[in-house]
């Protein structure tokens, strides 16, 4: 598993664009990430929160099908496509959730990121997410939409679980991100190999 600089992390969220959105979708928009899913999320959550804004950080080669399913589900108003940005730390930040809706993964570096910007992870239960989120306590697994929709809900109406939640990501992100303990595995490693 790859660690990330969780200072740098947030000097560079501080330089990042700041703008305010409820959920966040950061990623390549190809079939692996699975971004008609995110529109789909985000459709059933607008049935409760009609008000919701949601942005899709990225691009690639199923962004005209992914537009075209916000069209589909009149969801124009809600969910914003910004494509790719250089540095979308400082929304990820402000973010109540990122939300992955991966087919597989291995470790994201945007999770990693999520979670050390105190932004909690909903996403399916794939490969290395299910080694790092942890349901209720920095975000949530589930290959549930309806699911997922629900605890997106209960993290935008209830502020003790969303700051709960986010407290808990920067705790996981500084236990995941231990540069010492990250550097002593490797040297294990490269002396168990020699």
């Amino acid at each position: 598993m790859n660690i990330i600089d969780l200072d740098m992390l947030r000097l560079r969220a501080d330089e990042g664009v700041d703008s305010k959105y409820d959920i966040v979708f950061l990623g390549r928009l190809a079939y692996p990430k699975n971004p008609v899913r995110f529109v789909e999320i985000i459709s059933l959550l607008a049935e409760h929160i009609p008000n919701v804004k949601a942005a899709i950080i990225g691009d690639g080669i199923q962004k005209d099908i992914t537009i075209q399913r916000i069209h589909d589900l009149k969801m124009e108003k809600n969910i914003s496509v910004l494509g790719f940005l250089a540095n979308p730390l400082g929304i990820l930040r402000n973010a109540k959730a990122l939300v992955m809706t991966s087919f597989w993964e291995g470790t994201p570096m945007c999770a990693l990121e999520a979670l050390g910007l105190g932004t909690p992870v909903l996403s399916t239960p794939v490969d290395g997410l299910k080694d790092i989120i942890v349901n209720k306590e920095n975000g949530f697994l589930s290959s549930s939409n309806e699911v997922i929709a629900s605890q997106l809900h209960k993290i935008l109406c209830e502020p003790e679980y969303s700051d709960w939640l986010s407290r808990n990501a920067v705790l996981s992100a500084e236990k995941i991100n231990n540069k010492s303990k990250y550097l002593s595995t490797l040297l294990n490693e490269y002396s168990r190999l020699i």
